[in-house]
């Protein structure tokens, strides 16, 4: 990276678990239409993801086979689709530098290993959500 300063920040990881609410936390970039500005977005807070993952935790007891549904998951929700999309480019502007389109589940899979370790380690709080 060096002199290369990005605008937006690949991924802001959270490893917390919110008390009161209950509440796994994995926070990515995306962009807030209404707004138009870039926000900060927990992956949790999509109910099509919410409600798989209650079904995965009782259906998958082998971590593998969990991550393997967990990433299908992400993909289905979360891979290129204009919504869930940025674009990263270099400050201050360079003329060779080229933009990049990233989705939420490119952030995802920048760790994922420890992203699915997260999830699977805290299953008991998944149907809390």
């Amino acid at each position: 990276m060096g002199e290369l300063c990005l605008k937006v920040i690949l991924l802001l990881v959270c490893f917390s678990v919110q008390r009161g609410d209950i509440m796994l936390e994995w926070n990515v970039y995306c962009e807030d239409f209404n707004n138009e500005k870039i926000r900060v977005f927990n992956v949790f807070n999509h109910f099509g993801v919410r409600d798989d993952l209650k079904k995965f935790v009782k259906k998958y007891k082998i971590k593998e086979e969990f991550c393997e549904h967990l990433k299908t998951t992400m993909m289905y929700y979360y891979w290129s689709k204009c919504e869930w999309e940025i674009i990263l480019t270099s400050f201050p502007e360079r003329q060779d530098f080229k933009d990049e389109k990233i989705d939420i589940y490119a952030q995802l899979t920048l760790n994922w290993d420890r992203f699915c370790d997260y999830v699977w380690d805290n299953k008991s709080l998944i149907n809390k959500l």
